[in-house]
């Protein structure tokens, strides 16, 4: 769940979250977080594999892709009620979501939060087409650590990314 939703929720007062498409937005599925989750287990296997460098002996190194995408996965809880739609404004305490299943629903709170989040955006160089290339969600959900890997972009995520994806209703 988005950190803050979670945290309005656990201080007892009622939260909605309303995501297009996945829960949490970029940043809880396919950006800092996360990213930063897998980086720590990266991390690790990096100290782990020098570590006789520092006089401490261990057995073969190795990196389980499931288990740290099961950890990645682990970050998200529950506590937060879910709408899937698309929020807009209805008045200046209230949104109206449009239900990705089809009809409306109303919300009305004393604090709205929108939380912006971002997309990948597709790499625009001459050759890209004929290249097999990841993008900040497809690179998280890799089986096996690559041989080889070029980040390119910029952001929290190291990718290049705009657009808006989640906003959510604490009261």
């Amino acid at each position: 769940m988005v950190p803050l939703a979670k945290a309005f929720a656990a201080a007892g007062r009622k939260a909605l979250l309303v995501e297009r498409v996945h829960v949490g937005g970029t940043c809880i599925n396919e950006g800092c977080s996360l990213t930063k989750t897998m980086v720590a287990s990266g991390r690790v296997a990096y100290l782990a594999r020098r570590a006789a460098e520092y006089g401490v002996r261990t057995g073969a190194i190795g990196v389980d892709m499931a288990t740290v995408r099961q950890r990645k996965q682990g970050i998200e809880s529950a506590g937060v009620d879910l709408v899937f739609g698309t929020a807009s404004f209805a008045g200046p305490k209230t949104i109206r979501i449009a239900l990705n299943g089809g009809g409306q629903r109303e919300a009305t709170a004393p604090f709205i939060v929108i939380n912006t989040a971002g997309r990948p955006a597709s790499l625009k160089v001459p050759g890209m087409e004929s290249v097999d290339a990841l993008d900040s969600t497809s690179v998280m959900e890799l089986d096996e650590v690559p041989e080889h890997l070029v980040v390119a972009g910029g952001g929290t995520s190291g990718w290049s990314s705009a657009g808006f994806s989640a906003g959510w209703v604490a009261r």
